[in-house]
């Protein structure tokens, strides 16, 4: 809705774009100099555990729009989590903050 509080028809298109290098669901994302940042997500679930989530083994991953491709990196002493939320740093463009997030352990 529009400020007047009339409905504003929105349309948009999608486009596919590359796989990450690994699946995973429940990840943070985040836009940060024309780049899309993945961090941490699950993979699956323990075969062991019930209900237990097993953690993506590459937890960083960098999608760059003009070359439709993903890259894996490393962030010395990142853990490995999943659901996190991200977000900018007010006083530095090129920094990110990692909110929250869970080790798979459900009950802990």
């Amino acid at each position: 809705m529009d400020k007047s509080g009339n409905k504003v028809k929105v349309e948009s298109d999608w486009e596919e774009c590359a796989p990450m290098k690994h699946a995973r669901s429940n990840f943070a994302a985040i836009n940060l100099g024309n780049r899309v940042y993945v961090f941490g997500g699950i993979s699956g679930a323990d075969a062991q555990i019930k209900h237990q989530p097993c953690l993506v083994d590459d937890v960083i991953e960098r999608y760059i729009p003009q070359t439709n491709s993903w890259e894996v990196f490393d962030i010395p002493n990142a853990p490995t989590c999943a659901a996190f939320a991200w977000t900018r740093t007010t006083y530095d463009e090129g920094s990110i903050i990692i909110l929250g997030g869970t080790d798979g352990n459900l009950m802990s």
